[in-house]
């Protein structure tokens, strides 16, 4: 009889949340993947179910309440379900993932949906390729250039879902030892130098120093490669629309800013403004803080910082279990093992630079290529190292 597994199935809704996403111009209704955003959220609340103690339950609690009451003092709730739904996952699977037993049943599950996942890396890295030759894929409206948006609806979009493309990527060539493989990487990697989608930058770097790492065994190689590799990617990285982006924001209409607030696109400013009104100790809902940006900077906006973010629209109570779950997945992450220094840091940075300058959990994909990077890491090259 057939039987659906928690695991195995949200391991291939991620998947095919990626492609979804990257092809969301080319349905000819609203793009499916709003459904498939649903199915994942439902599918994280009955993975967390499965096994509740008292902690669980009680993290449950709070984050339900937080963000109930949020959603229901926010004006056009519905139009703001994302952001509530978003909060809601991060902190459940964050909570879900401090578990061994979840990370390995998630590995196990990864395992068994490997064809799958495999083909819809090769299919969106298709999508990806196609795209590079489509002038609808270009956006010339903003930042003085234009830039890849592929068949999304921005460039951010885009970058994050490349960013979970990489990720599953790194997956499915994780017992390949040759330079080779790397080709699977290219397509991500050019979308997100096109995009002008500085915060994604982090992960590129962090994803080539896992293959650099793990998949290149000779040391010979490793070091012919290494001089090779900061030559290529400085040349690519400055003929690159990441450039023209920097340059925009630097001498953007900012002008009364100091030279981070430019640099940033007012992100250090918004930090000022939006921590004057932060008061509540549950939130002024999920619209308050694109109330405040329109306001001050006419534009309907996230506060791109995570913490801002929560502060505004769950308040105090909501941005501390935020906060207590990201601590402790810092804490599994600083307890690996110690002669991995390099990675352990890499991995903090993976999520505390977005968090802070444009988005960790507000970027679904990318936590979710967070999640399964962790788990990777983790459950399969620390364990694998220490059988050999």
């Amino acid at each position: 009889m057939f039987k659906i597994k928690p695991y195995n199935t949200l391991a291939c809704l991620m998947a095919i949340y990626i492609f979804t996403t990257l092809t969301y111009t080319l349905w000819p209704v609203s793009s499916p993947n709003k459904i498939i955003g649903f199915l994942i959220f439902f599918n994280v609340v009955w993975i967390y179910c499965k096994h509740l103690t008292k902690n669980k339950v009680f993290i449950l609690f709070i984050a339900t309440f937080v963000v109930g009451w949020s959603f229901i003092n926010t004006a056009n709730p519905f139009g703001y379900m994302s952001d509530a739904i978003y909060l809601l996952i991060s902190i459940l699977l964050l909570k879900e993932v401090d578990s061994d037993f979840s990370k390995s049943k998630l590995l196990c599950a990864l395992e068994q949906s490997e064809k799958i996942i495999k083909w819809i890396v090769i299919l969106c890295d298709i999508v990806l390729c196609i795209g590079f030759f489509d002038a609808r894929c270009y956006d010339s409206s903003q930042w003085d250039g234009s830039y890849f948006i592929g068949y999304t609806n921005a460039s951010h979009t885009m970058s994050s879902g490349a960013c979970l493309l990489l990720v599953f990527s790194l997956y499915i060539i994780r017992n390949k030892k040759n330079i080779t493989s790397f080709i699977y990487f290219v397509p991500s990697i050019i979308a997100i130098l096109k995009s002008g989608a500085r915060t994604f930058l982090v992960p590129i770097v962090i994803v080539c120093f896992f293959f650099y790492a793990y998949n290149i065994r000779n040391f010979s190689i490793k070091l012919l490669v290494f001089p090779i590799a900061i030559i290529c990617a400085s040349y690519v990285f400055l003929n690159s629309s990441m450039i023209e982006k920097f340059s925009f924001s630097v001498n953007n209409q900012y002008t009364d800013m100091n030279f981070l607030g430019r640099l940033t696109n007012g992100r250090t400013a918004f930090w000022v403004v939006d921590y004057n009104i932060i008061q509540k100790l549950l939130g002024n809902g999920f619209q308050y803080v694109y109330m405040v940006n329109e306001k001050n900077f006419n534009l309907a906006i996230w506060a791109h910082n995570d913490f801002i973010n929560c502060l505004l629209s769950v308040g105090i109570i909501g941005t501390l279990l935020y906060v207590y779950m990201l601590y402790k997945t810092g804490k599994k992450i600083v307890r690996m093992p110690r002669r991995d220094i390099i990675i352990k840091t890499l991995l903090i940075f993976y999520i505390l630079l977005p968090a802070f300058l444009n988005g960790f959990y507000t970027y679904q994909h990318y936590f979710y290529s967070f999640i399964i990077l962790m788990i990777l890491y983790e459950k399969y090259y620390c364990e694998t190292r220490r059988k050999v």
